[in-house]
């Protein structure tokens, strides 16, 4: 995204980086299959990243880093699981 402030009679142009728009199909595949044994090396194939850049943009737009996030997803999914389980067990009582 291109945006263009104005200081007197000059136009200068601001690059705002999206870091988010550049790891989306990162995340995209790990929506997809979380299950799936994901390395940075994968997902920075996927973004057509090096490994350290991704590392970097990844930390940056998440603030974790890629092995922080893949185990906090998969503890939220385990808890919606167990929270889907407890509700329908409290169901059949």
């Amino acid at each position: 995204m291109i945006t263009f402030s104005r200081s007197a009679t000059t136009i200068t142009e601001v690059r705002t980086p999206k870091p988010l728009n550049r790891i989306a199909p990162a995340l995209e595949a790990l929506a997809k299959d979380y299950g799936d044994r994901w390395t940075v090396g994968k997902l920075a194939d996927i973004c057509c990243m090096s490994e350290s850049n991704f590392r970097r943009v990844w930390k940056d737009a998440i603030g974790q880093t890629l092995q922080e996030y893949i185990i906090s997803m998969r503890c939220r999914w385990q808890q919606r699981c167990l929270d889907h389980r407890a509700g329908l067990f409290s169901m059949l009582a």
